[in-house]
């Protein structure tokens, strides 16, 4: 892992705008549904119901689920060496179950969207605590592409006036024959605290321990809720796998509530 002293900062801020690629190096087709869903979701007040549960722009997810019956939009973009637009779709059956699905909008044109199945069970939640088991499934868009899941257990406590989440799990990966192995365990801890008004600041740290540690990512951002039902997000990070820094800009929507036929 490489490390940088406090003295090499200068060379890392210079070498930013070359780390990150311009907006054209997306898709126009990503960067346009990122363009569509900012100017859509103002308009739907009517519709909108409750409080959104951001998982995003962090690795660390909330041990919360959305709120029941709601329907929940993530979408961003992350400038960096390999930009990326991800996308998640929530949906909460009570406070016992919540379907996901995750995609990569940028990955759409070259017919590789990064699809992952997702399911959040909520086993224990209370107003300053909860406790949420997560599973994750990609769905690979071709042979040449292994298979990799999660099993990760989330908790979030409040210790005012400082939010806490904390996940820790396991990653598993196809191995050709049908084998699965053990592919690490991933850790990541995310603190958060409320600004005077809208404003919140999150930090996290995650890595994935695999006979050592390795993927470290470190990243310190903002918050904002925009409308009450609309929460936007900025980060700044470093990833070790990138081995450069990235930027996170985004929004969680709740877009209303959707009842199940039967």
């Amino acid at each position: 892992m490489r490390s940088h002293s406090f003295s090499e900062a200068p060379s890392l801020l210079s070498g930013f705008s070359h780390s990150l690629p311009p907006i054209g190096a997306m898709s126009i087709k990503s960067a346009a549904t990122v363009l569509l869903f900012f100017f859509f979701f103002p308009f739907l007040h009517g519709a909108l119901a409750a409080d959104p549960v951001p998982d995003r722009p962090t690795r660390t997810s909330s041990a919360y689920l959305v709120a029941p019956r709601s329907v929940e939009l993530e979408l961003g973009t992350r400038w960096a060496d390999v930009p990326s637009v991800p996308a998640r779709f929530k949906y909460a059956i009570g406070q016992v179950l919540e379907p996901r699905l995750y995609m990569d909008l940028a990955g759409i044109d070259s017919g590789h969207p990064r699809l992952r199945l997702e399911g959040k069970v909520g086993l224990f939640r209370r107003q300053d605590s909860a406790f949420s088991l997560l599973f994750t499934s990609t769905t690979p868009a071709d042979l040449d592409t292994p298979w990799s899941g999660q099993a990760l257990a989330l908790t979030t406590v409040s210790l005012r006036p400082v939010h806490l989440s904390f996940n820790a799990g396991l990653v598993f990966e196809g191995r050709g024959d049908d084998a699965i192995g053990l592919a690490g365990v991933p850790l990541s801890l995310a603190l958060g605290s409320r600004m005077p008004g809208p404003f919140s600041w999150f930090g996290e740290s995650a890595v994935v321990v695999d006979g050592g540690a390795r993927d470290w990512l470190a990243e310190l951002g903002l918050r904002m809720a925009a409308t009450g039902i609309i929460d936007l997000d900025f980060g700044l990070g470093w990833s070790q796998s990138m081995d450069s820094i990235f930027v996170d800009l985004g929004f969680t929507a709740n877009v209303g509530t959707l009842a199940l036929p039967g």
